[in-house]
């Protein structure tokens, strides 16, 4: 099970090196394996998406 205190919310990060910039929000779903759907932004398009919080933690801050 992955803590939702690990949910880094209002840092912003990119999908691996050079991929999209997205902003981080807020636990929204707990997935029967344990890993939680938190909710991003994608900020070069507003768009509003979900993301696993095991992924999310491997991704980096963006610059």
């Amino acid at each position: 099970m992955i803590n939702q205190d690990n949910i880094p919310t209002g840092e912003v990060r990119t999908f691996g090196a050079f991929g999209v910039p997205y902003l981080v929000g807020k636990a929204e779903q707990e997935l029967p394996n344990g890993d939680i759907l938190v909710g991003i932004e994608l900020l070069e398009s507003g768009e509003h998406e979900q993301y696993p919080l095991s992924h999310l933690l491997q991704d980096p801050k963006a610059n």
